[in-house]
């Protein structure tokens, strides 16, 4: 897929949002300093629980200027594990659902792998890593703590597009981020 049809799709999801936007939260989210920093006026969007053939992998919680998605603004995305997990199996999973999502050839996905392994460290249950968009790069914190950061415009946005895009292989998971499932 070109990158130019790829940026319309994660627009027009993010697009849909314009407008729309609060806390459908259970528990009161409040962002942290580090997604403070990049996310003005960081509120809930949404959060929600991802399982994978019936085990909790983790809870998510997508934050954005005043609980608000807005193509083009920063937004947080902050994943809690619910179970440990190798960073490079969390980085191999990362590419796979790209690659489901059509985005980048089989070489560019080569190449972003070794990129993605860097920054995933392995995680224990509890541990959080937020992805945070801000422009065309994406800044990555584990529990916090500055944990790497993406320039390749496309690989960003890609990144995010595994939970945000239509085409998401967890539909459910992702209405819950984005505040759909009132």
């Amino acid at each position: 897929m070109r990158p130019t049809t790829l940026l319309r799709h994660f627009a027009a999801s993010l697009g849909l949002l314009a407008g729309m936007g609060g806390a459908n939260s259970v528990l009161a989210a409040e962002p942290g300093t580090h997604i403070r920093d990049l996310v003005p006026k960081a509120a809930l969007v949404g959060q929600g629980r991802f399982t994978y053939f019936g085990f909790h992998v983790y809870d998510g919680m997508l934050f954005a200027p005043e609980g608000r998605v807005v193509a083009d603004q920063p937004f947080a995305l902050e994943l809690t594990y619910a179970r440990d997990l190798k960073g490079l199996k969390i980085a191999e999973r990362s590419i796979d659902e790209i690659a489901g999502l059509g985005v980048g050839s089989e070489a560019e996905r080569s190449a972003w792998l070794p990129l993605l392994t860097k920054i995933f460290p392995d995680v224990r249950e509890n541990d959080r890593i937020t992805g945070v968009w801000a422009g065309a790069r994406a800044v990555f914190f584990h529990n916090g703590r500055p944990a790497g950061e993406i320039t390749d415009a496309k690989l960003a946005r890609a990144f995010f597009a595994i939970w945000l895009d239509a085409r998401t292989s967890a539909p459910a998971f992702r209405k819950k981020l984005l505040g759909l499932d009132k």
